[in-house]
């Protein structure tokens, strides 16, 4: 209703603009006699509508003049800034026009860029490719494409894909480009990445939720000698057997297929192979949504590895064994984190139960009050820029029941900072307290011995097997008139 109102206000208006102009028309006309009023009555509702439409169509000339500027404004705008690059060149190749996208792919201004031969643009390599398909657009006069780079200031080519076609007067060529270098990227990553899967030797799988073959790598296909589509669509149940699926597949499997990254060890038998040791980890196989729709496998062999960890745990143990029987530990200190590795034995020479860490403290600690002095500047001395790579030295620290043992430490520096101080420290430690004690009780002999000789009524004298003295008694220097000579340590030809 409302529309229909407005309509209606228009077209009086229409209306006495166009009584208006026939009153203009009429003025100069003679007046006609009244039996003509009908005919002149008709003539001027025919005279207004004639001039109704004459308005009309000088609106709608108007209207369309105002529709086409905008049209055109609109398509230049949808033009100078649409994602894709536009050009138009000559059959020279000169740019004639071309908007925002094409400017930036060809990292100029576009006013600088009118006139200028496009294909200079082009990289080397693949010039000649443009230099066909340009051609082709003025020969074929079809619709061309091509892949090229263009050269960027950077030094960073753009590929690009460009789709043209000839001008209806066959003058001009209009140009479409397409950045298309993330693409390229991706493809030229996807062939690297399909290149390393097809080459290492880690079998690799990528199975989905119902533990159906989705693809599998060259290794894969060559450990079961089979063929790549033997695989795909075809269950792992099948291709393991369903015992060992149920127990080591499927357990890890289904963890992965929770969200779980899983890694597990085991021997795994293939055709004409001997069993295999393999390391395996389970990642899971998301999809655009972020659901896990699968899981991937990779797979490596480590038999030699293993076989190898097991001979260096039989080593270890013996050699574990043999220093315990030997009472001897070995150790390995780091003085950057005040830590020490150690055998089980270690703690056990200084009368302790297992200690959490042991640390410089915890060795000062337990050595003897009158021997921490030294034993830390034997330490010390070694480690300091400059020092001796090697050490030793006897000390003694108390047991719990109050007790002293003697142990003896041999260190060596392996490896020093810049400044060349040293940093890691390796070394045994050996109870020597049974050694300790029978040196003394064989020093403590030697003196009852000498002090026996000495005062001996008859002369006596002791001697090495080079014929030095050790000994000689009081009376043995008054029958041979020695006096107060010195004779231990000389030679038995040299006083007489």
């Amino acid at each position: 209703m409302k529309k229909q109102n407005v309509n209606s206000t228009t077209a009086a208006i229409l209306r006495q603009k166009a009584e208006e102009l026939l009153k203009l028309r009429t003025d100069a006309q003679p007046c006609v006699s009244t039996n003509e009023n009908d005919v002149r009555k008709l003539l001027h509702e025919l005279q207004v509508h004639q001039i109704e439409l004459e308005m009309q169509n000088e609106e709608l000339i108007i209207a369309k003049e105002k529709i086409e500027q905008l049209a055109k404004e609109k398509y230049k705008e949808l033009y100078d800034f649409a994602p894709s690059g536009y050009l138009s060149l000559t059959k020279d190749g000169d740019i004639i026009e071309l908007n925002f996208a094409a400017a930036k792919m060809l990292s100029k201004a576009r006013s600088h860029l009118i006139k200028s031969r496009f294909a200079f643009f082009i990289t080397e390599d693949t010039r000649s490719v443009f230099n066909r398909f340009f051609d082709a657009i003025f020969t074929s006069k079809i619709k061309q494409s091509c892949e090229v780079s263009i050269a960027n200031e950077d030094n960073l080519p753009i590929c690009v894909t460009i789709e043209g076609v000839i001008s209806q007067n066959d003058k001009y060529c209009f140009l479409t480009l397409i950045d298309i270098t993330e693409r390229k990227q991706a493809e030229i990553a996807l062939q690297h990445f399909k290149h390393i899967v097809s080459n290492t030797t880690d079998i690799m799988a990528l199975i989905d939720k119902n533990y159906i073959y989705l693809a599998v790598n060259k290794e894969y296909t060559i450990n079961f000698n089979k063929t790549e589509e033997a695989f795909i669509g075809a269950s792992v149940e099948a291709i393991f057997g369903k015992s060992f699926f149920e127990k080591v597949i499927k357990p890890n499997g289904d963890r992965c297929l929770k969200g779980e990254i899983t890694n597990y060890q085991n021997w795994f038998d293939f055709p004409n192979k001997e069993s295999v040791y393999m390391d395996v980890f389970y990642h899971p196989y998301y999809n655009e949504a972020n659901e896990i729709i699968g899981f991937s496998v990779n797979a490596r062999n480590i038999t030699k590895q293993y076989f190898a960890e097991e001979a260096l745990k039989k080593s270890e143990e013996n050699l574990r064994l043999s220093t315990e029987l030997a009472n001897v530990a070995v150790w390995e200190y780091n003085f950057n984190t005040d830590s020490m590795s150690r055998s089980n034995n270690h703690d056990q020479l200084y009368g302790l139960p297992p200690q959490e860490r042991w640390k410089m403290d915890t060795f000062l600690d337990a050595t003897h009050p009158l021997d921490r002095e030294i034993s830390s500047g034997f330490i010390q001395k070694s480690v300091a820029s400059g020092g001796p790579d090697n050490y030793s030295f006897d000390f003694r620290v108390v047991y719990p029941n109050k007790t002293i043992h003697w142990l003896n430490v041999i260190g060596q520096v392996m490896v020093r900072n810049s400044k060349g101080e040293g940093v890691i420290v390796r070394g045994t430690l050996m109870d020597i307290t049974e050694r300790k004690n029978l040196t003394e009780a064989i020093k403590r002999n030697e003196r009852v011995l000498q002090l026996f000789v000495k005062h001996s009524p008859a002369a006596i004298a002791m001697f090495d097997k080079e014929m030095n003295y050790i000994v000689a008694s009081d009376r043995f220097k008054l029958d041979y008139r020695l006096g107060e000579k010195v004779l231990t340590g000389r030679s038995h030809y040299e006083i007489f």
